[in-house]
């Protein structure tokens, strides 16, 4: 008979596997793959926390519209920013592969970021990196290719998180 698992005990898993990995930094070509619509992100696993299921989120009035609002994780609050709607795209739709990537706590900045699916990690070794094509943000440092054709968008959580755009959450 199968062992039956707790999902909270398996997100602690996770996120101390997630920690364990961004410590040890044996292998710092890895990188968390998120999607939110067509487009693909790898994030650093230093700069990446915990992956969550979407908390509660309570919405906060006359902000932009990628500012999801805050919710409590955990006692401590949290702000939540769509991240498909911030990078450009359309805004993100709650579904049951949703996930809320926290930022990593190094980076003293409480916030999470809503993407569409987390497709866990990625090798860079494994991906061909596309030269001639520039980020779409300040803050994606490099654009990749994957065996499949699809392009994955690498950001620096550090550099946006300093960024005005982001730190701007009032409506326009």
């Amino acid at each position: 008979m199968a062992r039956r698992v707790k999902l909270t005990d398996f997100q602690r898993a996770l996120s101390a596997r997630l920690a364990e990995a961004a410590s040890r930094q044996v292998t710092p070509s890895n990188r968390l793959g998120v999607a939110t619509g067509q487009r693909r992100w790898l994030l650093r696993l230093d700069q990446a926390g915990e992956v969550l299921f979407p908390p509660e989120i309570y919405e906060i009035p006359h902000t932009a519209g990628w500012f999801r609002g805050v919710a409590n994780v955990r006692g401590h609050l949290v702000s939540v920013v769509d991240w498909s709607e911030f990078s450009g795209g359309t805004p993100a739709a709650l579904s049951y592969r949703s996930r809320v990537v926290l930022l990593s706590e190094r980076m003293n900045v409480p916030a999470g970021l809503l993407v569409g699916t987390v497709s866990g990690l990625r090798n860079l070794d494994a991906l061909e990196r596309v030269s001639d094509q520039a980020g779409t943000a300040r803050w994606t440092v490099a654009m990749w290719r994957d065996a499949d054709g699809r392009i994955w968008e690498e950001v620096d959580l550090a550099q946006m998180v300093e960024d005005a755009s982001f730190l701007r959450v009032e409506a326009a």
